[in-house]
């Protein structure tokens, strides 16, 4: 559900906004202080995961990312990975969108989406994990 509330259904990209020539995740909150429609069930009820620490600060309701999970927007590391991802993602479906025509939006979407988790997990092992490894050996990430 999480995923679908994301998805912009065209060419396999999330939902996005263009801020000062870049291009973002929507924001979760309206000017209302509430979140926003588009990531409710039809009884009104958030969809997504609502960021963590919210009870103690809700002035910052209007920099909140709809993203999945909980942490996405904990800290400015996090959002900016989250960020670079769904940046990536819609880079990668417009690529693919224009290589093979004939695919629909969930093709694409789910074809993006794995060349990212591929991705992901290179850069989780490869260099996160070697990073701290204590070993003489670094480990490797092989997507096969």
């Amino acid at each position: 559900a999480q995923t679908r509330v994301l998805r912009s259904g065209k060419g396999g990209r999330l939902k996005s906004q263009i801020l000062n020539d870049e291009e973002f995740p929507l924001y979760l909150y309206g000017p209302d202080g509430k979140v926003k429609a588009e990531f409710c069930d039809a009884a009104g009820t958030p969809i997504l995961d609502q960021p963590l620490g919210l009870n103690s600060n809700r002035a910052n309701l209007h920099t909140m990312f709809a993203v999945g999970g909980d942490r996405a927007n904990a800290n400015p590391q996090v959002a900016m990975m989250n960020v670079l991802f769904l940046r990536e993602h819609n880079r990668l479906a417009g690529l693919l969108q224009r290589k093979h025509p004939d695919w629909d939006d969930d093709r694409l979407f789910e074809t993006a989406r794995n060349i990212l988790i591929v991705m992901f997990i290179k850069i989780v092992v490869e260099e996160y994990i070697n990073h701290i490894n204590t070993s003489v050996f670094r480990f490797k990430a092989e997507p096969k």
